[in-house]
């Protein structure tokens, strides 16, 4: 898939994809720019129902099993997501982004998406490992 994004809860609890950064693992795949095409494969092959999410001048989507709470969340592939791959990928919230980014680089990772703030929720990079995996790295920001 190329150009929407979607994220779950690695523990089918709902890992707030859309609004934040759960203390969870969560996955987040980037792919098709036909957004409402993926929302629909996942509606009809996963059981979840879509909620819209206003982006702007577009929506993304927050999917949920019936009755429950989002466990995904579908995304265009616009602006900050449109270079994502398109594929699943592991969000782990760490203490210090810093130290893990230099550590990335130290080690044979690389950069796939810069370092953003996300307010309230804290801050993430997207990094790849020396095999080619790719996953995302979160700092909440603190509490005290």
């Amino acid at each position: 898939m190329q150009g929407a994004r979607l994220l779950a809860g690695a523990d089918g609890v709902a890992a707030e994809p859309l609004t934040g950064v759960s203390q969870r693992p969560h996955e987040d795949e980037a792919g098709r720019a036909d957004a409402p095409a993926v929302r629909d494969f996942y509606a009809a092959v996963c059981g979840w129902t879509p909620t819209e999410v206003a982006m702007g001048d577009y929506a993304d989507y927050a999917m949920a099993p019936e009755g429950g709470d989002p466990v995904a969340g579908i995304c265009h592939a616009r602006g900050e997501n449109a270079g994502m791959p398109a594929q699943w990928i592991l969000y782990v919230t760490v203490e210090n982004l810093d130290r893990s980014l230099a550590e990335c680089a130290a080690r044979g990772g690389a950069l796939v998406m810069p370092v953003r703030d996300m307010g309230q929720y804290g801050r993430m990079a997207v990094v790849r490992d020396p095999a080619g995996a790719v996953l995302a790295i979160v700092q909440r920001p603190s509490t005290g």
